[in-house]
């Protein structure tokens, strides 16, 4: 087992391993990279296999005695869908003879030394604005999207600290459920009753792993077993984590010179839900760093997933409601895929959040808490349910109308 060879830079055995690990860094799953992989392997006129996981890849070259084999420690995923879409720039060059290998290589260095398009501040407010949206979307009424917001400009400030302070990145999950829980029970002395639960969710829901959970029940339908038993398992050890925050965070009820008061929402006009909605889709383009031009696509989907799942769910059961929103979804981006030739990741990403059951396991993991243990697992059983059915819209949809492109 080798590493890569900076001698032979611009070989195409190296390009092949620099677009797998571009791949991987800006957010696609193991199974689209092995898929793409494939793809791009065939265009370079190599044999070869990759086996991607979420932290590592390993590459195969050659037959027989001259096989080799790299391993490569990878890093954890971190959506960019400018990024992705730049690499899936390169390999349509590759594909239609247009760039050399060289020259992908050096738009490949170019496209990772390219700086934030946007800045701490506007990422910040968008998720401020993301998780206020979020809270009218759940329910809320205006304290409960009053507090969501500041939980999500808490959660925005520990995430931009993540990548400066290794501590804060490690226990991100128990820090930003401490802080919700406390400023949500805190806030009643200022606001009065209030519900606790939404601004909570709706506060952490960039966090909830629900995005991470569907996609690793992508990978186990499709035969990824090893990528797929990971991400679940991490998914589950996040919801932990932050079920510990949640226990935490509540002891400050003790501290408080006041009971902690919790009444029902008060319900806002019907009309503010298209702002709300309108906020999270534009927020979505921010969050998960779409380039500008694509700003209205990633809208589209977030505001059509959206109101597909909730008319969806009238018209068969909730839970499986989803299976129609995902396939619609499906169906979008894969369409989109096609008329822009550009990844279905695009429009993929920021809708399924809207649709992922993160939220319900929040409710799993807080029931549980509170020593509601049917309660918690009859949660826990609809969200993994909720998942199923995306994962198997998703699949329809890629069976139905196939993207035209891996990524």
């Amino acid at each position: 087992m080798t590493t890569p060879s900076a001698s032979d830079a611009h070989s195409p055995i190296n390009l092949s391993i620099d677009l797998a690990m571009a791949l991987q860094r800006y957010g696609l799953p193991s199974h689209r990279i092995e898929d793409a992989m494939d793809h791009i392997n065939q265009v370079l006129g190599l044999t070869g296999q990759f086996y991607v996981a979420p932290t590592s890849i390993f590459a195969t070259f050659g037959e027989g005695e001259s096989r080799r084999t790299y391993f490569i420690r990878g890093v954890a995923a971190d959506i960019n869908l400018e990024k992705l879409d730049a690499v899936d720039q390169v390999a349509q060059g590759l594909g239609n003879k247009s760039i050399s290998v060289g020259a992908a290589r050096m738009r490949l260095e170019a496209i990772q030394a390219q700086p934030e398009r946007y800045g701490p501040l506007l990422t910040l407010l968008c998720f401020m604005l993301g998780s206020a949206g979020a809270g009218r979307l759940f329910g809320g009424g205006w304290r409960e999207v009053l507090v969501s917001g500041l939980i999500g400009t808490m959660v925005g400030v520990l995430v931009l600290l993540a990548p400066r302070l290794e501590a804060v990145g490690r226990l991100i999950a128990p820090l930003a459920a401490i802080g919700a829980v406390a400023l949500a029970k805190s806030a009643t002395l200022v606001l009065g009753p209030m519900s606790i639960y939404i601004p909570t969710v709706t506060g952490l829901i960039v966090l909830l792993p629900g995005l991470s959970l569907t996609v690793g029940m992508v990978e186990l339908a499709t035969g990824h077993l090893v990528s797929g038993t990971s991400r679940l398992a991490n998914s589950a050890v996040f919801f932990l984590l932050l079920g510990f925050g949640i226990g935490l965070g509540g002891q400050i009820e003790r501290l408080l010179p006041f009971a902690v008061q919790v009444a029902a929402p008060q319900a806002l006009p019907g009309w503010t839900e298209w702002p709300a909605l309108i906020t999270v889709a534009l927020s979505f383009a921010v969050l998960f760093r779409a380039n500008p031009r694509h700003v209205g696509w990633v809208f589209l989907s977030g505001v059509t997933s959206f109101l597909a799942s909730k008319h969806a769910s009238t018209l068969i059961d909730a839970q499986l409601g989803g299976f129609l929103a995902a396939l619609y979804l499906g169906l979008l981006s894969n369409v989109f895929a096609r008329m822009a030739k550009r990844p279905a990741t695009i429009m993929l990403v920021p809708g399924i959040m809207l649709l992922v059951p993160g939220s319900i396991g929040f409710r799993s993991i807080s029931s549980l808490l509170e020593k509601q243990t049917l309660i918690g697992v009859e949660t826990g059983f609809a969200m993994t349910f909720a998942g199923i059915a995306l994962v198997a819209g998703l699949i329809f949809a890629n069976v139905l109308l196939p993207p035209k492109t891996p990524f």
